[in-house]
């Protein structure tokens, strides 16, 4: 049996020190106030300090509930821990070692999240960079980071990759552990009676084809033209999140806008 007393104290610090730098107790504390605040019949006479208490009262009240979720799931790995060295039994090896990169993951974005408390920290931004007086090497240098990809590799990016493309393109992704085969273009088309029949005639043309070396040529060029749409589309989507405008521009559109 895999000891992981380290990994579990080392979760153990970090929820210690985000006791600290979200200040939980005084936040509990804030807690209680806020919530005789909008418990006051006359709040809403002052329909802006309403406003700001209710944005106040969910911050606080989503620091201390994400806190506190925090803590049981540490305190539940421990357990299960304790038990299976108890117990000898490996075969929760997996589910403690899940428990804990989960918990780690949920720190990693707390952590992140606490290093943007500024005003001015939840507004978009935009991103330039120039070579300037540089010369040639400058300007290739500069092109170089222009190409390079503006996403952190963490869950969250991970899973704003997935929803661009499964519910914001609606097209068929592959990710690790989860495969959508969704495709809302491809329903769409051959939802239409006169449509499914072309394709399915011309699948059943392709099939008697398919040994002819000119026509798999062609067919893989049209599908290659086909696929670079889509892929374009994502491109967009992709860019439209690095410039910072993406948030917005998702509410306004819909996948139709890319076919």
């Amino acid at each position: 049996m895999r000891d992981f007393t380290d990994d579990i104290r080392d979760l153990v610090r970090r929820v210690d020190e985000a006791s600290s730098y979200l200040h939980i107790p005084e936040g509990r504390d804030r807690l209680v106030e806020l919530e005789a605040e909008i418990s006051r019949p006359d709040l809403w006479d002052d329909a802006d300090k309403a406003k700001a208490v209710n944005a106040e009262y969910a911050a606080v009240k989503d620091d201390v509930d994400t806190y506190s979720q925090i803590v049981a799931s540490v305190s539940d790995v421990e357990v299960l821990h304790e038990l299976a060295r108890d117990e000898d039994d490996a075969s929760l090896e997996p589910e403690i070692e899940e428990s804990i990169a989960a918990v780690a993951v949920q720190l990693d974005q707390l952590e992140l999240r606490s290093l943007f408390t500024g005003d001015h920290d939840d507004s978009a931004c935009i991103v330039q960079i120039n070579a300037k007086d540089g010369g040639v090497d400058a300007q290739d240098f500069a092109e170089m980071l222009l190409r390079v990809p503006t996403q952190l590799e963490t869950s969250v990016a991970r899973e704003v990759d997935w929803l661009i493309w499964t519910e914001f393109l609606e097209l068929p992704y592959r990710a690790p552990g989860r495969v959508s085969d969704r495709d809302a273009l491809g329903g769409m088309l051959m939802a239409q009676p006169e449509i499914a029949a072309a394709v399915n005639a011309a699948e059943d043309f392709a099939n008697k084809h398919r040994r002819d070396d000119a026509f798999s040529g062609r067919l893989e060029d049209l599908l290659s033209r086909y696929i670079g749409t889509r892929v374009a589309a994502a491109e967009i989507a992709t860019a439209l999140t690095s410039a910072g405008v993406g948030g917005l521009v998702f509410q306004q559109l819909t996948p139709t806008a890319f076919t």
